[in-house]
């Protein structure tokens, strides 16, 4: 993943975001900005072998802080194949 990216990231409490990467840390502390919250109606569906959310592959990270936001437990990361 590289800084500027959007990516998405999924809370303990299964709620999906999608935010740019701004930094990162060496203990993989991210902070994200113009991050929006995706419902379930606006996940894609598609069956692309590159699709990240076909295929569930997850990145574990550390903490997440979203700027602007009280939320920090966001511990599921996925790749924006777009």
């Amino acid at each position: 993943m590289y800084l500027n990216s959007f990516i998405h990231v999924k809370t303990n409490e299964n709620r999906l975001f999608e935010g740019r990467l701004v930094y990162f840390d060496s203990e993989l502390n991210l902070v994200l900005d113009f991050c929006r919250e995706i419902f379930d109606f606006e996940l894609p569906k598609c069956n692309n072998s590159e699709c990240s959310f076909c295929i569930n592959q997850t990145f574990k990270w550390g903490n997440v802080n979203i700027l602007g936001s009280d939320i920090d437990d966001i511990f599921l990361v996925y790749d924006i194949n777009r």
